[in-house]
């Protein structure tokens, strides 16, 4: 095993999680593709001592392979490759900023400053801006960010400051919700700053010939109209992904948002996890935020890499297992591996450690050569139990396949609430709903299941990401052939909850039975 973690990033949030590891003695390699420290706190200064941390400043990384435990990169600095290792890898890589000034229609001139431009003069040379009429346009034309939001108040609070300075803050639906943000918006008001908010009319920003800007609207709360013609106008900005961090997802397989930040919208990638064990996204490589949020992030990787080092993550059931006799290598599993634990050879090989046991590469293998340990035997047994304690003539028998992370913990708090379930009801749990395979649902059938219930997870929240789209996929397959089978397709029903919806497990459950009954069955 190699025992060091690499981090790829460039700021604050990448060297808060270098100090954190290197305090627990871990030894930490941060890679930036910056060739200059960016200053941070004086951070990387900081621990540029450290036994524990080495810092290859000016690489960016340009070829990965391995899995957890055994990464293997390469970085390159535009002359040398140089060769490293690492059991775990976390991608604090800094996202970059794109100015609305074309949003606002307003040419690119002295007077007209993007946030992050103007924030170097109001840090390095405030007396630049010493009687000047400063306009902060903010979410005007498009809708702002919180993060952003709150950076354009915080100029505008510390221009108050400069003197004989005024700031004008003009904005649609002003972000408040973030922490300290209602806080910083009385501070900034309060300090002299004037805030103009606009629910119906949207100020007219016109430019001169001589680039003169002036921008005219209507107060809407005394009604009157006014013209401002500030010396320097600053437009709020777009908070993206680097070029590089869209490289890097896409060299190590992540799975991204549609801003392509590493991280979808998934409960169960929460806090830092992505969809390869070992790799953790932080900060401002998983989502726009605020430094005070960076923070915590960096702390949350630390954590689940010291879980890493203790062997502390979750001990899994079942693992994916290829009987090599029978795969041919027809690529399908390493296709639809969500976790990207599949190795390509002469014939596929699983990465134990790298697997997450969702089964969906056993239920999708064309070969049937892919084996979930002893999934099967357990699945066959509880269906098996149809036969002895659930089959009665006078009740329903239905067989539920049911998601370890949802449907499973839903019917648990259903039953410690004492809710009443069908008698007739079995419940097979599997780890992920796409682990559940065509073969499963007809040996249910053939146990004497007079009805057969898939619950998933939601849309999106499926642990393996598309778990349930697959199980989905297979219930609509099967459910146009069950007549062929002498099997009626209302004896087959699926449908998507979460783990906290024990009301609704059972009315779906109760309104199966009844329909059951009333079928005859």
């Amino acid at each position: 095993m190699a025992e060091k973690t690499l981090i790829i990033g460039n700021g604050l949030c990448a060297l808060q999680t270098a100090r954190q590891l290197a305090a627990e003695g871990i030894e930490v390699i941060v890679a930036s593709r910056e060739a200059e420290p960016d200053g941070s706190e004086n951070l990387e200064a900081a621990l540029s001592g450290s036994a524990s941390i080495e810092f290859l400043n000016g690489v960016r990384l340009g070829a990965f392979s391995g899995f957890v435990g055994q990464f293997e990169v390469e970085l390159h600095d535009g002359k040398n490759t140089d060769h490293r290792t690492a059991d775990s890898i976390v991608i604090a890589e800094d996202s970059r900023r794109v100015p609305n000034v074309e949003l606002y229609g307003l040419p690119s001139t002295e007077r007209v400053m993007a946030l992050s431009r103007f924030q170097k003069v109001l840090e390095q040379t405030p007396a630049d801006l010493t009687d000047q009429k400063i306009a902060f346009l903010n979410g005007l034309y498009a809708e702002s960010s919180a993060v952003v939001a709150g950076e354009v108040m915080q100029c505008a609070l510390d221009l108050q400051q400069v003197p004989g300075a005024q700031g004008y803050f003009f904005t649609a639906n002003l972000k408040v919700s973030a922490n300290g943000l209602e806080k910083r918006y009385r501070a900034a008001k309060a300090a002299g700053c004037l805030f103009f908010k606009f629910t119906e009319t949207i100020p007219a920003i016109n430019t001169s010939s001589d680039g003169i800007i002036s921008v005219d609207f209507e107060d809407e709360v005394n009604g009157d109209r006014y013209s401002l013609m500030p010396d320097i106008v600053v437009v709020d900005e777009i908070v993206v992904p680097s070029d590089y961090l869209t490289h890097l997802a896409e060299l190590m397989q992540l799975d991204t948002d549609p801003s392509g930040f590493i991280q979808t919208d998934n409960v169960h990638r929460l806090t830092v996890s992505t969809n390869r064990r070992g790799i953790f996204a932080a900060g401002p490589a998983r989502a726009e935020m605020m430094q005070n949020d960076m923070a915590i992030d960096a702390a949350n990787a630390a954590a689940e890499i010291i879980a890493l080092r203790k062997d502390e993550m979750d001990v899994l059931l079942y693992r994916a297992e290829v009987d090599t006799g029978q795969c041919i290598a027809c690529l399908t599993c390493l296709r639809l591996c969500p976790y990207k634990a599949v190795l390509k050879g002469h014939r596929m090989q699983v990465m134990t450690a790298a697997c997450e046991g969702c089964g969906i590469c056993a239920a999708e293998c064309p070969r049937g050569a892919i084996s979930m340990d002893k999934l099967g035997v357990d699945v066959d047994h509880q269906i098996s139990l149809l036969a002895t304690e659930k089959k009665r003539a006078d009740v329903p028998a239905i067989v539920l396949f049911c998601c370890s992370r949802s449907a499973h913990r839903a019917g648990a708090l259903a039953t410690c609430l004492a809710y009443q379930l069908p008698d007739g009801l079995i419940a097979v749990v599997v780890p992920c709903a796409g682990g559940m395979a065509i073969q499963h649902i007809l040996a249910a059938y053939r146990g004497g299941a007079d009805g057969v219930l898939v619950l998933t997870c939601h849309e999106g929240n499926c642990h393996s990401e598309k778990g349930n789209h697959y199980a989905r996929q297979r219930v609509e397959l099967l459910s146009g052939r069950l007549q062929q089978l002498g099997i009626s397709p209302d004896r087959l029903e699926i449908h998507s909850l979460a783990s906290n919806m024990a009301r609704e497990f059972v009315d779906i459950t109760g309104q199966f039975e009844e329909k059951l009954r009333d079928n005859g069955k």
